[in-house]
């Protein structure tokens, strides 16, 4: 596969930011700077989701170009699922679950999602398996 080290690069860079948020998201409350101004919090979780769901779609578009399209909504059905997943494990590090959070996230999914679809091209020559 000519491609193969972006893939992998890209593959490696989606994993570290997933992690990377999850770490992030799971901070002790106590541990958290608070934000003053009233709807930053959300921005914040919007674009998060947003990049993940960017990062999935840059990597899905160097390994499947035949099912781009389908992998990227799947993918953003995953995300969707794992922001609620998400939003339920911060009561473990004293922090809470917050329904608005997780329309914040799922409308980052979703944004990210449709700007790939629309915006990126996905290379032609790519088998339908990742290396």
């Amino acid at each position: 596969m000519p491609n193969s080290s972006k893939a992998r690069f890209r593959r490696r860079l989606w994993i570290a930011y997933w992690l990377l948020m999850f770490a992030a998201t799971h901070v002790p409350a106590g541990q958290v700077p608070r934000v003053q101004r009233k709807h930053v919090d959300k921005a914040v979780h919007f674009g998060i989701y947003f990049g993940l769901s960017i990062l999935a779609a840059r990597y899905v578009a160097v390994t499947d170009a035949a099912r781009f399209r389908t992998r990227v909504l799947g993918w953003a059905g995953v995300f969707v699922a794992y922001a609620v997943f998400d939003e339920w494990l911060q009561q473990y590090t004293s922090r809470s679950m917050d329904f608005w959070d997780w329309v914040a996230d799922t409308g980052g999914v979703t944004t990210g999602a449709v700007c790939a679809l629309a915006l990126f091209r996905p290379n032609r020559g790519s088998r339908s398996e990742a290396s």
